[in-house]
């Protein structure tokens, strides 16, 4: 079975992808946001598939009438984004000596 979360896990441009829409979704998950159109390292044709991949996961939905080309975060989405962002926590911390924590 397909995990999603692994998928995230392991593909950092899905990864900023998914953030770029938390981030700006967060204060107004009603909000469309335009299309993100360039990233570092990921060609049109990537960011395409990767858009399609957060469709198809849930993780965004898409805007392909009044305001064409829009995206706005879903709830899944937002649930996704703040479980990466934990997992990535846990697994500094556990690469810390015993006893110190990213506080000290």
């Amino acid at each position: 079975m397909f995990d999603e979360m692994d998928r995230l896990r392991t593909s950092p441009h899905l990864l900023e992808l998914l953030s770029h829409y938390a981030n700006h979704g967060e204060a107004n998950r009603e909000a469309w946001q335009r299309r993100l159109m360039q990233m570092d390292g990921a060609d049109a044709c990537h960011l395409t598939k990767l858009h399609g991949e957060m469709i198809a996961f849930g993780w965004v939905e898409q805007n392909t009438g009044e305001i064409p080309a829009c995206y706005r975060i879903t709830p899944a989405g937002l649930r996704a984004a703040r479980l990466s962002q934990t997992q990535k926590a846990d697994d500094e911390d556990s690469t810390l000596p015993e006893g110190q924590n990213q506080a000290a």
